[in-house]
This record gives structure tokens, sequence and C-alpha cells, in this order.
């Protein structure tokens, strides 16, 4: 799922202002945020760091 243009979103764990795109992986549950404004970490689980190619 992609969506584009000022993308806000709020949720137990993070919240941002207006992100140029956000991209969902649905199997995986993760999001890729670009250009956001506000981001904020609320609650951590866990934090991993991604493989380097």
């Amino acid at each position: 799922m992609v969506y584009n243009g000022k993308v806000n979103y709020r949720s137990k764990f993070i919240s941002f202002d207006d992100a140029e795109k956000v991209v969902i992986d649905e199997k995986t549950s993760t999001k890729k945020i670009f250009n956001c404004k506000n981001f904020k970490v609320i609650e951590v689980k866990s934090l991993t760091q991604p493989a380097t190619k």
C-alpha cells in the first residue's frame, strides 16, 4: 500500500506529520516513511538495525 501527499499518522508507538510518501508492506507490517515532519517515537518494544548491502 502506498500513500502520497501530506500523510499524517498517529499510533500507540509512533507519530509524524506531513510525510511526502508512506509505503506499508502488508505481509511484514513494516512502514517506510519519506520526508516527514515531527517524527516521534512514543513506545518501543524492540529495535533492529537493517542489514547493510
